[in-house]
């Protein structure tokens, strides 16, 4: 076994340790730029904190040899010492000295690690600090009591065939057996659910939606592709096709599909890439576009409400509007200065867009202007959400705060006003307003879902191991339901379609389902083999699934 360790090793145990740690973007960044699964390192047989724990031994060594080096300088100090004073003693040290002298300090990486993941990222946080929920019970008294509320492993079907983290799942909108997943092996899967019992069946092979290289899939003399098979040209002999003479050469990025999105009408998903590129596929594993203008990885991807339009969203600042039934950009919105983190449709043509800026935009398809800009938070926004009615935005930022704005005044309704760009305000500013401003989390906040239908409530998910559940209409500001039984940092939320549940999943590897109708009441615990990114409900309400960091998928029901 070779006792040296390669720029590349080091490059994805770091990778690895944001990822652990809950700095996603972070992650993705520092993955794109390193190459780091162009290694071809099998990430499934690092165990978590491999990088805690070459550091533990680094400086255990380090302690040791310097411990050694002391106790060297003493002996040839007390030499000297000794021959000076004309000592011709022999030294005797006995095995407990040994032991004593030679036993190194151990730094404690663990608590180490805990430090500096809960430390804020940014020196600016919110004036007042407001104290963490205090926790029902204690982390083992938690897990024994939720005992009761676990999933067997033979009520659970896990989907195995990718060999790397899975990073985002969707479930079809009109089609409930069907679970697209995708991974940071460069591919994504269309799976067959059975309608059964979960754990009971067998899941058939799933099409597997393979993300070549850009050069593989057309030539790159122009920024986007109508269609998966125009202007391509085919290898005469292995039909392979292969990039024009007069199109210009790049290195290949990784190709880890970032994020997943169904049509509305279920016959397309389109899939985000590290590459830059967006791809849309037929619900049979077809590909039928190929948008590529993105500099940066694409982290955010939305159809509208008619499935004609699709917005993207990169770390290279910018928001691409892509028509998809010409395969035409629309447009690009290049407002940002930061990576644009999450976009959300408000209507057919109105769109939302947030960022490492800080920023919060509200743009209408085909104006170069923005309608809106939110300016309130003070770090990046994670997430943002419209509510059903599309009158109310939801926003989450690393500056622990979810905020509430509304674009247009409307009477009845109390409202702060929001505060305008330091670049000055946007057409129609003065009626930009921030209804709400929730300061509950003691960390970062990164994910916001409103409940689905007439019930006007959201959640906010946060690395302080905490769900709430706010109601807008509540005067008091104060979250309205505190879920607690996480004990790592949330990643993701999701309500069931009729809005009485909702599902959580965390980096502890449990995925938690919740029941809002009892006041939040834990009713099932899924305990995973794996971190989990995302959670997700099929469209009946039948079956959930959570993708997890060791590449596989689990999907339980709610029997209840």
């Amino acid at each position: 076994m070779s006792n040296t360790i390669t720029s590349e090793e080091v490059n994805y145990l770091i990778f690895r340790y944001l990822l652990e740690s809950g700095y996603t973007h972070a992650a993705f960044t520092f993955g794109h730029e390193a190459l780091v699964l162009e290694s071809g390192i099998d990430g499934l047989g690092v165990p978590p904190g491999a990088l805690l724990g070459f550091l533990q031994r680094g400086v255990s060594y380090a302690e040791i040899e310097a411990h050694v080096a002391r106790l060297h300088a003493e002996r040839l100090k007390e030499g000297a010492d000794r021959r000076e004073n004309g000592s011709m003693l022999a030294e005797t040290v006995s095995s407990a000295d040994k032991k004593s002298h030679m036993q190194p300090v151990v730094i404690n990486l663990a608590e180490v690690h805990r430090t500096l993941v809960n430390r804020p990222r940014r020196r600016q946080r919110t004036a007042v600090e407001v104290p963490a929920v205090k926790q029902e019970t204690a982390p083992a008294e938690a897990m024994a009591a939720d005992a009761l509320y676990t999933v067997h492993d033979t009520e659970v079907t896990v989907l195995y065939g990718h060999t790397a983290e899975v990073f985002a799942i969707a479930w079809n909108p009109t089609q409930e057996h069907l679970l697209a997943s995708g991974s940071g092996d460069a591919t994504a899967r269309i799976w067959a659910i059975p309608s059964g019992p979960s754990g009971r069946t067998a899941v058939a092979p799933p099409l597997e939606l393979r993300h070549q290289s850009l050069d593989e899939h057309r030539p790159l003399t122009s920024p986007t592709l109508s269609s998966a098979t125009d202007d391509v040209t085919m290898d005469s002999a292995s039909g392979a096709p292969v990039a024009s003479s007069g199109s210009r050469q790049r290195r290949a990025p990784s190709r880890d599909v970032t994020a997943l999105d169904w049509s509305p009408d279920g016959r397309r998903i389109a899939s985000a890439s590290y590459d830059g590129a967006t791809r849309v596929w037929t619900s049979t594993g077809a590909l039928e576009r190929l948008f590529s203008i993105h500099t940066g990885p694409v982290l955010s991807l939305k159809w509208n409400s008619t499935g004609k339009r699709l917005a993207t969203s990169s770390v290279d600042h910018s928001v691409a509007i892509w028509d998809v039934f010409s395969g035409r950009l629309e447009q690009q919105v290049q407002l940002h200065r930061a990576p644009v983190l999450d976009v959300d449709w408000q209507s057919e043509d109105t769109f939302a867009s947030s960022g490492s800026d800080k920023m919060i935009y509200v743009f209408r398809v085909g104006e170069s202007k923005p309608l809106r800009m939110f300016y309130g938070h003070q770090d990046e926004v994670n997430s943002i959400k419209w509510d059903p009615t599309g009158t109310l935005l939801a926003s989450g930022s690393d500056d622990c705060t979810v905020k509430i704005w509304r674009p247009i005044r409307q009477s009845g309704l109390a409202t702060t006003p929001g505060e305008t760009s330091p670049d000055g305000p946007s057409s129609g500013s003065s009626c930009d307003y921030l209804v709400h401003d929730y300061t509950d989390h003691t960390k970062e906040v990164y994910a916001v879902r409103w409940s689905p239908g007439a019930n006007r409530y959201f959640a906010s998910a946060s690395f302080d191991s905490t769900v709430r559940v706010w109601d807008p209409a509540h005067a008091g500001g104060a979250p309205t339901m505190v879920l607690s039984r996480h004990f790592g940092p949330v990643f993701s939320i999701a309500f069931s379609p009729c809005g009485q549940y909702l599902a959580s999943g965390s980096s502890d590897r449990n995925m938690l389902i919740w029941s809002l109708r009892e006041g939040g009441k834990l009713i099932r615990v899924l305990r995973c083999q794996g971190g989990i990114f995302e959670v997700a409900w099929n469209v009946t309400g039948s079956k959930v699934a959570a993708a997890l960091s060791n590449g596989t998928v689990a999907i339980t029901d709610l029997r209840l």
